[in-house]
């Protein structure tokens, strides 16, 4: 989906910042917003578009939803990403 292809390490060891914008198309920044969806999942499931960026530079849209959950008994961020560029 990001343009990694076969190289899945590289895309494991990206950080998040490495495959979003530095700002959102209402012209926001990416990182705040972000942090404010992980917030808001802390609380409750939250489902939302957003703008990515592949490796090649290409930008693309996603919506992604997520989810809080225990995971070895440490509360957790579930992130699920789904391209929904060709709608």
């Amino acid at each position: 989906m990001f343009g990694y292809g076969r190289h899945k390490e590289a895309l494991l060891n990206a950080s998040v910042l490495d495959v979003m914008p530095k700002k959102q198309p209402d012209g926001k920044s990416s990182y705040k917003n972000m942090i404010r969806y992980l917030k808001m999942a802390q609380e409750k499931r939250a489902s939302f578009e957003w703008l990515t960026t592949k490796k090649n530079g290409e930008n693309f849209y996603v919506e992604i939803t997520l989810s809080s959950m225990q995971l070895n008994e440490e509360k957790v961020i579930h992130a699920i990403f789904r391209d929904i560029d060709s709608r």
